[in-house]
């Protein structure tokens, strides 16, 4: 599996640090838990801090190996696709992946990178009659925040 080295390197804590333009922003951890069928159960926790106030936020997913990068899964029943990433890039460079999710009447774009030195960002980009916000969120390992 081509991916297969990079998807095995996420599991574990991570620190996130996030910012929501224009509304706010969130610190917190997240981790990948190994699950019996090869999957990883993401799952985060942070302090929001928006507009109205500082809120906890929890959000959880889980994320299934594939050839050529991973899907994400809501963490709900039924599960529900959110998207698919097919990874660029070489196996020990900078990895890069996008994909679509048409939420009701908003979509959301998504960029994965993963950096060499194991940091990777995500980054949302949500249009629509509803929402109008980009999300970005940094991962650090704990010891390297």
């Amino acid at each position: 599996m081509l991916s297969a080295r990079l998807f095995d390197a996420l599991a574990g804590s991570w620190r996130i640090s996030r910012t929501i333009d224009p509304q706010g922003a969130l610190d917190g951890t997240a981790s990948f838990s190994v699950r019996d069928n090869g999957w990883l159960a993401y799952s985060e926790e942070g302090e929001l801090t928006l507009p109205h106030g500082q809120f906890t936020a929890r959000r959880s997913y889980l994320f299934e190996p594939r050839e050529d990068g991973f899907a994400v899964w809501f963490d709900a029943e039924p599960k529900r696709l959110f998207h698919e990433i097919a990874l660029d890039g070489p196996d020990r460079g900078t990895r890069t992946g996008s994909a679509s999710h048409l939420c009701r009447d908003d979509l959301y774009l998504s960029e994965y990178s993963f950096e060499p030195d194991g940091r990777f960002s995500i980054r949302h980009r949500v249009t629509g009659p509803y929402k109008d916000y980009t999300v970005n969120t940094l991962y650090t390992r704990p010891e390297a925040a």
